[in-house]
Parts: C-alpha cells; sequence; structure tokens
C-alpha cells in the first residue's frame, strides 16, 4: 500500500529546527498534493520579502521558503512510502 506524506521543519525566531512536524499521511496523491499546494498559499499569504521555491524530485516534491522580514526559513516536503499491511 502506498501512503503520501507532507512534513515540514521551520527555523527562526519561532521555531525550533529540531521539531519536524508531519502534517498529514493519507493513501490519496490528489489529497496530499492539494494539502501541500494550500500549505504553499496559505504560508505565503501576506508575505511581502521572501523567496520560494518548489522542485520536483524523483522521490519527494520539495518547497522552501526564506521570509526576510520574518527571519524565518520553512522546508516542505511530500514523499510517497510503500507500507506493509497485514
Amino acid at each position: 500500500m502506498k501512503v503520501y506524506v507532507v512534513f515540514d521543519a521551520c527555523s527562526g525566531e519561532d521555531y525550533s529546527p529540531d521539531d519536524p512536524t508531519v502534517l498529514l499521511i493519507t493513501p490519496d496523491y490528489e489529497e496530499a498534493k492539494q494539502f501541500f499546494d494550500d500549505e504553499i498559499s496559505n504560508w505565503e499569504d501576506g508575505m511581502e520579502n521572501f523567496d520560494s521555491d518548489v522542485t520536483e524530485y524523483t522521490e519527494a516534491t520539495v518547497y522552501e521558503c526564506t521570509d526576510f522580514d520574518g527571519d524565518s526559513h520553512r522546508v516542505m516536503k511530500l514523499i510517497e512510502r510503500e507500507i506493509e499491511s497485514k
């Protein structure tokens, strides 16, 4: 069974880079992709001085955003994993 996992890690004054967070686990790719895209839109809403990029790799889709005004950096990934069901 395949599952899709969205997780992130943030650094900056208000974040600890040692605390990655699992945001979603689902067997539905479309749901995971929509969640990933919505999370990007919500994160960037209202930001004015930032740099962001989404990169598609074979093993993951990676979003990186640096908010220069908020002095924070976020990395979010959407990955596919095979799990055994018993």
